[in-house]
């Protein structure tokens, strides 16, 4: 690919708690703007969670017709 991969999460609204998780299915899709932008817009399924030091994504993408495995972890250190 030309440029890194990018995951973005848009106006999801959620209350704050220790840690959320939020489910990422078609309704959800449907109703905010969440996509794996890899030289396309691509939708993808899953759990984001977010806690006090991580943020985590697992689930499935399509790309070009094929289903891939999307495991995303990002340590926060303070």
């Amino acid at each position: 690919t030309l440029y890194a991969p990018e995951v973005y999460f848009r106006n999801i609204s959620c209350q704050h708690f220790d840690t959320i998780e939020i489910t990422i299915d078609d309704a959800l899709l449907d109703e905010y703007d969440i996509a794996l932008y890899l030289m396309e817009y691509n939708d993808f399924f899953g759990t984001l969670i977010i806690s006090d030091n991580c943020t985590e994504i697992k689930g499935e993408t399509e790309i070009l017709g094929e289903i891939y495995d999307l495991e995303i972890l990002v340590e926060q250190t303070i």
